[in-house]
């Protein structure tokens, strides 16, 4: 039935979408096992791995001796960060969705269902707003990089995440906590989601979701890489104050001027290599997410959603975010 504006939803009780429901349970579990369910948990599996392997091969490598080198010490954190997010959902998320995509039921406790509907809310609202903070650091470090370097610290931006991350828990916590805040979704990750009573309010979250973080990115990123393609055609150097202090004093006018454009540009190109990389993943994000908003807006207009696509998307999603 179509979901009117003013129509109030009922979370489906978990109880009946539970494994030992008498109606669910009468002769086993085993008897559930399907060939189409063995495919999803399988698929559900390989994209746990996936995650698993993904995100540590980037926390190692991000934070190795080799690597730290070649990039500035925040945006290495809020990378980090970023795929400890999703090396959270790959522990805590996708695992416990492979059982019960083989039995087609939740096989958990109530109070594992909430927890999860929580992290999958919270962790990828904390994603958006890191992906956010990403934007504006490359965009300061390009357009301001006098100001970049003098007020940048790790405290500022372990600050900056810590506050992401408990209000994201706060604002979906609020929402998840009360009974009939989360529900078991038998479609797409097999998980439980957030629970929202109006359709009003799902478009609501979703677009809130979406529109402020993709507009921040395209301006943020757009601008920086605006002035690096001014930088090669009028070939200016916004980087040789930052490296004026670092030489000695008693070099000489041509050592110095060399000295500085040797260190302004190895500072320049780090830089601009930081920015194209995050720029990369921001664009990942902007792909990934629409076509989830798109069906988001579409399902709460309706009530109807292809499960198919529903499935292979958010496993798309879950891979990348």
């Amino acid at each position: 039935m179509r979901a009117g504006r003013s129509t109030v939803l009922t979370a489906p009780l978990l109880y009946n979408s539970s494994c030992w429901h008498p109606r669910i349970y009468p002769n086993g579990l085993l008897f559930r096992i399907t060939v189409s369910g063995i495919t999803e948990s399988a698929f559900v599996s390989l994209l746990t791995v996936a995650i698993l392997v993904a995100n540590l091969m980037v926390i190692v490598t991000i934070n190795s001796d080799r690597y730290t080198k070649f990039i500035h010490p925040q945006p290495r954190y809020l990378v980090t960060s970023l795929a400890c997010n999703d090396l959270a959902i790959g522990l805590l998320v996708t695992p416990l969705a492979a059982f019960s995509a083989l039995v087609h039921c939740w096989p958990y406790s109530e109070i594992v269902c909430q927890i999860q509907a929580l992290l999958r809310a919270a962790l990828p609202q904390q994603n958006a707003m890191i992906l956010v903070f990403m934007a504006v650091d490359r965009y300061t470090c390009m357009l301001h990089p006098d100001k970049y370097h003098k007020h940048s610290s790790k405290k500022g931006c372990m600050l900056v995440l810590s506050l992401t991350l408990v209000g994201s828990l706060t604002a979906f916590g609020a929402a998840v906590i009360r009974r009939g805040g989360y529900f078991y979704n038998g479609n797409g990750l097999m998980a439980c989601e957030p629970f929202y009573q109006r359709p009003s309010l799902r478009i609501l979250a979703a677009c809130l979701f979406y529109f402020p973080t993709t507009m921040a990115l395209m301006y943020f990123y757009g601008s920086a890489l605006h002035v690096d393609r001014l930088r090669h055609r009028q070939q200016i150097n916004i980087c040789a104050v930052l490296v004026q202090p670092m030489l000695p004093n008693s070099a000489g006018k041509n050592a110095l001027d060399e000295a500085s454009d040797r260190l302004a540009s190895k500072e320049l190109r780090q830089s601009i290599r930081t920015t194209r990389a995050m720029g990369a993943v921001a664009l990942g994000f902007i792909v990934a997410v629409t076509p989830w908003t798109i069906q988001e807006v579409v399902t709460a207009c309706t009530g109807t959603k292809v499960r198919i696509f529903v499935f292979i998307h958010n496993m798309i999603l879950a891979l990348i975010f």
